[in-house]
C-alpha cells in the first residue's frame, strides 16, 4: 500500500471536513483513511494515504463509533470526507508540480495487485 508521510502531513495542515476548526493542541487534526481497498473489506484494512481526508481528532473518533459523523447520514458523511480527500489532492498536485500523479498511478497498481484484478 502507498504511504507518503509528506502528503499526510500536508492533510493534517487543513481544517476539519465536517466543523472546520483548523485543529488545536488538545483536538488536533488527523488524516482519516477513507474508502475501501478493491477486493478486500474491513475497517482495520488502510487504504492509500491518498484517500485521506482531514478531521478534527473528536469527529475522527465519532466516525468510528457509528461510521458517520455527528448527525449525517452515512451516505453524507461520504460525500463529506470525498470532498474533503480532492480538497487535499488538488492542493497537493498543484504544490508537488505533478510527481503525485505518478504515485497516484502506483497506489492504483498496487490496489490492483493486491486485489487480484488486471
Amino acid at each position: 500500500m502507498h504511504r507518503s508521510g509528506p502528503y499526510l502531513a500536508h492533510v493534517r495542515g487543513f481544517p476539519c471536513s465536517y466543523c472546520k476548526s483548523p485543529g488545536t493542541e488538545d483536538n488536533p487534526i488527523v488524516a482519516h483513511h477513507h474508502g475501501r481497498r478493491l477486493g478486500r473489506g474491513g475497517t482495520s484494512v488502510k487504504v492509500s494515504d491518498y484517500r485521506t481526508a482531514p478531521l478534527c481528532a473528536w469527529h475522527h473518533q465519532d466516525f468510528h463509533q457509528d461510521l458517520r459523523i455527528a448527525d449525517l447520514s452515512k451516505e453524507a458523511t461520504d460525500l463529506l470526507l470525498f470532498k474533503g480527500m480532492a480538497e487535499c489532492l488538488e492542493s497537493w498536485i498543484v504544490r508537488t508540480s505533478g510527481q503525485v500523479l505518478d504515485d497516484l498511478q502506483a497506489a492504483a497498481e498496487d490496489e490492483l495487485e493486491a486485489s487480484g484484478t488486471d
